[in-house]
């Protein structure tokens, strides 16, 4: 199971970072701190960098020609696919690895891209709801 970082409403009482599950050395980060920290994230998780890597070339695979054999139909819906994993899936991905590294609870890969794809029907219906309500 995937770590998660509590919000302040959801803690009884008390509503410090510890008890939130989330490591106090992160709040005294500066800018720079962070960003090392953000690269070392990368370093140390090639699979979000292999995962991204892996839906940007079949994005740019379907803007060859060396698709064409499918229909356009096909080719549509695959890319509007790559689109919706790049956006969200990896978003939802390193969210969760970012809540291992912050709680001190690694991750693993197989735990963080069971916690992504379970989150995309919450996602597709909030996305239908906002087409039908507009």
């Amino acid at each position: 199971m995937a770590p998660t970082i509590k919000e302040r409403d959801d803690v009884d009482g008390c509503g410090c970072l510890e008890c939130r599950n989330i490591e106090t050395t992160t709040t005294n980060r500066t800018v720079l701190d962070a960003l090392v920290w953000s690269v070392r994230l990368l370093r140390s998780s090639p699979s979000v960098v292999a995962f991204a890597g892996v839906i940007v070339l079949v994005n740019r695979l379907l803007e060859t020609d060396s698709i064409d054999v499918l229909p356009l139909p096909v080719i549509d819906v695959l890319e509007a696919l790559t689109a919706f994993a790049f956006i969200f899936l990896i978003r939802a991905y390193v969210g969760t690895i970012v809540a291992g590294e912050l709680t001190g609870d690694p991750v693993t890969i197989r735990a963080g891209l069971h916690r992504s794809i379970a989150r995309i029907p919450a996602v597709v219906g909030g996305v239908f709801l906002l087409v039908v309500l507009c």
